[in-house]
């Protein structure tokens, strides 16, 4: 008999939408990504030809991060999976800094080079509803606006002609658990994620369950309902942004500078500024996660002003001058 967990799996990401191209599966070894390794290999007739596996070794916690790898390896070849290891220091200008966001960069830096070797036309990991709840929350806690709130996107192209898709947001951690335990598939489990030192677990650990328990018994649906009104207004905004965004530009260079005529721009209403901007930085690459509210509004009454000078998170440099905006990476 197949599993729920399986069953609902497959609901989420139909086995004929995917079983006749390769897919590469993101792997860190704990409950979630094992599951769905499990799970796509349950529904697929032979997952020896199209399913593989990548695992990326951060090495921050030393025989652990070892031990997780070994683990993945050994489960892959039960299941008789490829896999692709790979270390963090395969990719130095990220691997120096480690955090969440240097290690988020060089996680899909991996599966995009990997997926393309292996010509995969998917990538897939294993984020789950929960995942979804406590990343909604974190961005309003930093002061997100109207496209944080959306959350985590189902799918979205990380190079071209492969696309990473998120199959199990619609799927819940208690399932995955469930699935583990019913099916006695083993799992590693890091317990740097019991550390209260990161925010992320702090709201996965306490401020969840105290919303739960004192304030929203069903808390986790109304914050998932809240990302999908989200999810249906960005994307209605994101249909009409380039429009305006042609309007605002004089020179759009993907390596270069971007230049922003400064009084067009500034005759736009102040929600369809930031979106403009949330554009430029989407197009260029540039990193958001360090650009809230406040860091928006900086660049926005810096483009009001005469002229003046401003850097921003990932070394964007912004110049107002003559009538314009200029916005620049700096090379380190």
């Amino acid at each position: 008999m197949v599993h729920h967990f399986v069953q609902s799996l497959n609901a989420s990401w139909p086995i004929e939408r995917w079983q006749d191209t390769r897919v590469l599966v993101g792997v860190s070894g704990g409950a979630d990504s094992i599951a769905l390794l499990h799970a796509l290999c349950n529904l697929h007739p032979c997952p020896s030809d199209n399913i593989f596996a990548i695992h990326v070794n951060h090495q921050w916690r030393g025989a652990e991060s070892d031990a997780d790898a070994e683990f993945v390896a050994d489960t892959c070849e039960d299941l008789s999976v490829g896999l692709s290891v790979i270390s963090a220091s395969e990719y130095p200008d990220l691997s120096a800094d480690q955090n969440e966001q240097a290690a988020r960069e060089i996680r899909y830096r991996a599966f995009a080079d990997i997926a393309c070797q292996l010509g995969a036309r998917y990538v897939v990991t294993a984020h789950t509803s929960d995942d979804q709840v406590e990343t909604v929350l974190d961005r309003i806690l930093r002061g997100t606006g109207m496209l944080g709130l959306s959350g985590i996107p189902r799918t979205r192209e990380i190079a071209h002609g492969i696309v990473m898709i998120r199959p199990m947001l619609s799927l819940s951690r208690q399932q995955v658990e469930a699935f583990v335990s019913d099916s006695q598939i083993e799992h590693r489990h890091d317990h740097s994620n019991e550390d209260m030192k990161y925010m992320r677990n702090r709201i996965r650990g306490e401020l969840l369950p105290l919303i739960e328990r004192d304030y929203q018994n069903d808390a986790r649906s109304a914050i998932l309902r809240l990302s999908s009104l989200a999810a249906d207004l960005n994307e209605w905004i994101s249909d009409h942004v380039d429009d305006l965004l042609e309007s605002v530009l004089i020179q759009d260079e993907l390596t270069g500078t971007v230049v922003i005529d400064a009084v067009a721009f500034n005759n736009l209403a102040v929600f369809v500024k930031g979106q403009v901007l949330i554009s430029i930085w989407e197009s260029q690459g540039w990193p958001r996660r360090e650009m809230g509210r406040e860091q928006w509004q900086r660049l926005i009454d810096l483009c009001l002003s005469e002229s003046g000078t401003d850097e921003f998170s990932g070394a964007i440099c912004a110049k107002k001058h003559d009538g314009r905006l200029s916005l620049t990476r700096r090379v380190e």
